[in-house]
This record gives structure tokens, sequence and C-alpha cells, in this order.
């Protein structure tokens, strides 16, 4: 399922309130009689896409007949999304497809990254990251290649500082063989990957070559995790066409269960820096 321009705030009030409606025994076509709207409506307020109006929330939580606490909690949720925090910073360099996918990186506690053929963007280092945006910017639809890079150097803020986001990379031997940029650049990059993974928050795993076919060959896979138990996970699919987002349960979890068998597959985060020094010194030579 694709989501457009969907923040966890607005998850968070839908969440609730397909509770509140299920818990009520009422259906979703109920629901959007009571507010005299069509039922797609209340499909999308459910999952996050929209956020309906104050009037709509009172007379939802009146036909669900929520408790005060219920009620309270529910228009502070509401007030929270109304209010929607997130920004980007340099939104404008990044595709709108990819705005959605990155406002909710921006909430996430936790990121599971499957990647087979590129250093994935939170850990690239700048010139990597330049490198990767000029060859693919005619695809990706990235007019101003400095200004793309210089707001995923502004997204990388999220892996450090008090609270970071907790980072699990699986790349695939191919994405940290591929020398991009030429060999200084992909040196750099490669001692980028080891410094990074001496970081509390991060695991980078390397998937060797002799590991074989896996499912997710043909794109890189982001997992995001919430720290609000109202919000499941959402999966973040990249490829050359774009990107999409997905919310699905049975979805998710069949892509967990990739990232996992993954895991175990690939080599450990010592075995991985060992290769990752074994490849600075190809390089270098």
């Amino acid at each position: 399922m694709t989501v457009p321009y969907q923040t966890t705030r607005k998850r968070r009030v839908g969440s609730l309130l397909r509770q509140f409606r299920e818990r009520a025994g009422l259906s979703a076509e109920d629901a959007a009689r009571r507010i005299r709207k069509a039922q797609s409506t209340i499909s999308r307020t459910e999952s996050g896409q929209t956020l309906p109006s104050l009037a709509e929330v009172e007379v939802l939580l009146a036909y669900y007949n929520a408790s005060d606490d219920e009620r309270e909690h529910a228009l502070q949720k509401w007030e929270d999304a109304k209010q929607d925090g997130t920004r980007l910073p340099l939104a404008g360099a990044v595709p709108k497809k990819f705005q959605a996918y990155l406002r909710m990186e921006t909430e996430a506690v936790a990121l599971d990254i499957i990647s087979p053929t590129l250093v994935p963007g939170l850990l690239q280092s700048r010139r990597y990251a330049l490198a990767i945006t000029r060859n693919g910017a005619s695809i990706g639809g990235v007019v101003d290649a400095e200004k793309f890079v210089e707001s995923r150097v502004a997204r990388q803020r999220r892996i450090a500082g008090p609270d970071p986001l907790v980072v699990h990379a699986v790349l695939d031997e191919a994405a940290v063989r591929r020398v991009v940029g030429g060999a200084e650049v992909m040196a750099e990059q490669v001692d980028h990957l080891l410094e990074l993974a001496e970081r509390d928050n991060i695991t980078v795993q390397v998937l060797p070559f002799g590991a074989g076919e896996y499912p997710t060959m043909g794109g890189a896979v982001n997992i995001l995790r919430f720290g609000d138990p109202l919000d499941a996970p959402f999966i973040g699919l990249e490829y050359a066409g774009g990107e999409a987002i997905m919310d699905d349960p049975s979805d998710v979890e069949k892509f967990r269960i990739v990232f996992a068998s993954l895991v175990r597959a690939a080599l450990g985060p010592r075995d991985t820096a060992d290769l990752l020094r074994v490849i600075r010194r190809e390089l270098e030579a």
C-alpha cells in the first residue's frame, strides 16, 4: 500500500479512532454516515492519510462512546497532529515521492535496512553521496545534486546526538565492493562505515557473495519502527523508478522475516569490520 504524505501523528489519531469504532461494533460505513462523508474518508482518516476536522473527531468520539479520559487523550493526539512539527531540511531538494518516507523517518526510533547495491543514505560519506546523486539525478528527478546532498547530510543528524536513531544495516557485498566515485572516494566511504559501526546505535553487517540469492536483491528495504505502541512498523522500498511505502501488517511481517534471515546469513559485525579493512587496503593498492 502506497501512503501519500503521512505522518505518525496522523496515524496515531486514525489508529485511536479505528480502535474505538471497532470496540463499539460499528463499521466504517456507519461512521461515514454519521459525519455525512464517503466511506473512503473514514479509511483515509484511520490509515493516517488525512486528519479529520475537530468537529468530526468530536462527533465520532461521541458516536463511539469514548470515555472522558479517552476523549481527552484522542483530542491531545489530534492537537499534536494538527501542529505537525515534522519538518524536512531542504525539502525542496528531495523528490516528493521520497518526502513521505523521510517524514516518518524523523519520528522513528529504529531502522532496519537491507541494501543490495549501495551504501544506504544515512551511512553515506559526503563525496560518495555526491557521486551517486550526480550519476542518478536524471532518473531520480533530482535537479540540484549539491542541494540534495546537503539534505542528506542534514538527514544524517538523526543517527547522532543524545537520542539517536538505532540503525541495523545489512549490506550486500556488492554495495561495499563497487567503487563509487573512484578509489579515493570509495576508500573514504569504507572508513566512514568503519567509524559509524563503532557507535552503540549502529550495527553494520555485510552479506557475502557466497550467501547466494535472497528475496530483496532487486531493491533496498527500510523497516521503520516507532516508540509509540500505536504505531506499527512501516516498510520503505527503494528502486530505480522511485519509492513506495507499505503498511499492510502481513507485508510488513514478510519483510521483517526476510531481514531476520539475512542478519543470520550475513557476517557478524566484527567479521564485517575485518572485510571492510581488507577492501580498504585493496583500494589503497
